[in-house]
């Protein structure tokens, strides 16, 4: 499965893990887990919030210094080209497929670690985390921060999670407004917030 078909069936598994973690008794049911400790790295206990807050710091400049490498790396070049043309890669003689796996898998770590910081932050987790708008926000940070760029994933998280917190202190409609701001960023900022940035500064150059 490619494209949109490959979204649609990620985004019915998520809903078939939200309707098993709702029903099932020891993942806690419609009240998820409860309590989650938070990590001892070193003997630092990181229940307190200025370690925690360096904790998912220093976590995440990791990641973002190994996702850098892989980018640059000749595996992260096959994985562009693989985005640019596919068939043209398989021709070329790469296991596309097996390039596209071993991206999913990264992914997937990336994912699973975000999801356990997550859980350690708020101190629980509940089966709203399976639920398909989670992959949606998600998706939303991405287009909005601009595609195909790690910058970007970094500006729209933090795009989308400062207008949320911003707009919801004032209308409890916060979710029209960020689809309004969506829908301008498709429209008129395709490449989002670092195509728009690189955009300006190639006029002024």
């Amino acid at each position: 499965m490619s494209g949109v078909y490959f979204i649609m069936l990620t985004l019915a598994f998520s809903q078939m893990f939200y309707a098993y973690t709702f029903q099932v008794a020891w993942l806690g049911a419609e009240d998820g887990i409860v309590g989650v400790p938070r990590a001892s790295i070193l003997g630092v206990d990181t229940g307190r919030p200025w370690a925690f807050h360096l904790y998912l710091v220093a976590l995440a400049a990791l990641a973002m210094l190994v996702l850098w490498r892989i980018v640059r790396s000749p595996f992260g070049h096959v994985l562009r080209g693989i985005h640019e043309n596919e068939a043209r890669m398989e021709a070329l003689g790469y296991p596309v497929n097996r390039y596209k796996l071993l991206a999913f898998v990264i992914a997937g770590m990336l994912a699973g670690i975000a999801g356990s910081l997550y859980s350690q932050f708020s101190g629980s987790i509940t089966p709203d985390a399976f639920f398909w708008t989670t992959s949606g926000e998600a998706l939303l940070m991405v287009i909005i921060g601009g595609t195909g760029t790690l910058g970007g994933a970094v500006l729209g998280a933090a795009t989308f999670i400062l207008l949320q917190s911003f707009v919801s202190t004032y209308t409890e409609r916060w979710m029209l407004i960020l689809g309004v701001t969506f829908i301008t960023f498709v429209l008129f900022a395709p490449g989002g917030i670092v195509g728009a940035l690189k955009g300006r500064i190639g006029l002024r150059a």
